[in-house]
């Protein structure tokens, strides 16, 4: 910035200063060109985002003649960003009371998110389809045998949610 009355330094937000410095430090000692986001303050006080691509140019003797660069406007696109952020959140939320709503009517088994390495999983037990049957069944372990097709069938019953029960 040409301008006797303001630095660009004194437009960035005080925070990121040190970072810049750092990358741009870092940048000129590689002869490598950096690319950078931060934070600049609009002229009606508020900050905007901001991605910076530059590089030195330097003179044949090996000095730095000057910095060149651009940079670019990005605030919508952290605006989108906290946008989907907050409809994700909002999502995790609604899915959070679905899950202890189903859990309070005992329609989904309250799991632990981690059991202690060795621990047997709780059993499931599943009520008969047929109605006016109160009866509860716990799936059995499928036993190895000559007919791998019956135990086939019986576990896609249980995950079907139609158990037949003894009676």
């Amino acid at each position: 910035m040409a301008n006797r009355t303001r630095t660009f330094t004194s437009i960035m937000c005080e925070e990121d200063v040190p970072l810049m410095d750092h990358v741009v430090g870092a940048a000129l000692e590689k002869r490598t060109d950096w690319t950078m986001e931060y934070r600049i303050r609009h002229r009606n006080g508020h900050y905007i985002w901001v991605t910076e691509t530059g590089g030195g140019v330097w003179a044949e003797d090996g000095g730095l003649l000057y910095l060149e660069g651009s940079i670019i406007n990005i605030e919508s696109l952290y605006q989108r960003i906290d946008e989907q952020t907050a409809e994700m959140r909002l999502t995790a939320s609604k899915t959070h009371e679905i899950l202890q709503s189903l859990r309070y009517l005992k329609l989904l088994p309250s799991m632990p998110a981690s059991r202690p390495r060795g621990q047997a999983r709780p059993a499931l037990a599943l009520r008969c389809w047929r109605p006016r049957c109160a009866s509860l069944r716990t799936p059995r372990k499928r036993r190895p045998g000559p007919s791998p097709t019956r135990s086939v069938r019986r576990t896609d019953a249980y995950e079907r949610g139609r158990v037949f029960c003894g009676s």
